[in-house]
């Protein structure tokens, strides 16, 4: 999957084609309930085996991909890879990703092989796969479902991608949906709060620290995104599990927001305002 960038931004035809604007004015719920790939049973999956998976962060629009790569039990020359994304703001951002990911490929895109997987397999909301050779089944295919995107693509599996993509959305129908996601109200900043007060005072260059964030490690790094438009979060050098905010020197209310996340795609909302002054 080639979706490393912070933010992705690209135009071309597949948009025109697949009427992105109109897609756009449909209104669809978030997902309510995490989506833990592992805890699933998705019998198509069940020949694959997980052999590395990577969690990012995507800023503009804001989701999270969790990139798992797979192989086959029996047969290790199958390999699948599949990326789920949740697109925190909603269904419009979700179907902005869906293209942008799929528009990121070097090769050009085979426009006049690509099959809208919607209304030939009902997969998804809005949906296409394409076949990069001249077989007939496709060995790309990408989904959205509500504000969740789904891509698959590997080797030697090209018949099963349509009835994998079609069980994992079937998964995904089932799952509870809300409007909107809102903040933790147990968050980490809770006890923080407790003890100094909902608006804590940092002085310009000082520190504040945090303490312990639970979170999933997954591969090289964990489920833990910060936003903050001055200063930084850090880990102590001497007690890594210990983490702290350095304010910068611009002197006013900073926000805090951290995303973290205990296992598969849904994590937490907390945000902290900090005073930061002489």
């Amino acid at each position: 999957m080639n979706a490393s960038s912070n933010h992705i931004n690209k135009e071309p035809s597949l948009r025109k084609h697949f009427e992105i604007d109109r897609l756009k004015e449909t209104i669809r719920p978030v997902i309510a309930e995490n989506f833990v790939l592992e805890d699933q049973k998705i019998d198509t999956l069940t020949t694959f085996e997980i052999v590395h998976q990577e969690i990012s962060l995507i800023r503009t629009p804001l989701a999270f991909l969790r990139e798992y790569n797979m192989a086959g039990i029996e047969k290790k020359t199958t390999t699948l890879q599949l990326q789920l994304g949740l697109s925190w703001n909603g269904y419009q951002d979700a179907i902005e990703l869906l293209f942008a990911i799929s528009e990121s490929f070097q090769r050009p895109i085979p426009i006049e092989k690509t099959i809208n997987i919607t209304k030939e397999y009902d997969i998804g909301d809005v949906g296409f796969a394409w076949s990069w050779s001249v077989q007939k089944d496709p060995d790309y295919l990408a989904f959205v479902r509500n504000n969740i995107l789904v891509n698959l693509q590997g080797n030697n599996v090209q018949s099963l991608l349509i009835t994998i993509a079609k069980d994992i959305d079937n998964t995904l129908t089932r799952l509870k949906t809300t409007d909107h996601y809102q903040e933790d109200p147990k968050g980490i900043f809770l006890k923080l709060k407790e003890k100094i007060g909902d608006h804590p005072n940092v002085p310009a260059g000082g520190t504040l620290t945090i303490g312990p964030i639970p979170c999933e490690k997954v591969g090289n790094r964990h489920f833990l995104f910060f936003f903050t438009p001055s200063g930084s979060i850090n880990r102590d050098r001497t007690q890594p599990e210990i983490w702290y905010y350095r304010a910068g020197m611009e002197e006013k209310e900073q926000e805090i927001i951290l995303f973290r996340g205990m296992s598969g795609i849904l994590p937490l909302k907390d945000r902290l305002i900090i005073s930061v002054h002489k």
